[in-house]
């Protein structure tokens, strides 16, 4: 099974989640977008379902 590439941001995001625990507060930090916040951390369903394509 092949582990998914995260980039540097992907991670920022996630931790900026983490942290805030709601998306739009986490959005409202310096420098993120909602929309490229959103678009970061979603996860593609063919790679959380544990299945192989």
């Amino acid at each position: 099974m092949r582990t998914p590439d995260i980039t540097l941001r992907q991670l920022r995001y996630f931790a900026v989640l983490g942290t805030e625990l709601n998306d739009h507060r986490a959005a409202e930090r310096p420098s993120i977008t909602q929309p490229a916040l959103s678009a970061a951390t979603a996860v593609p369903a063919s790679s959380s379902s544990g299945h192989s394509a």
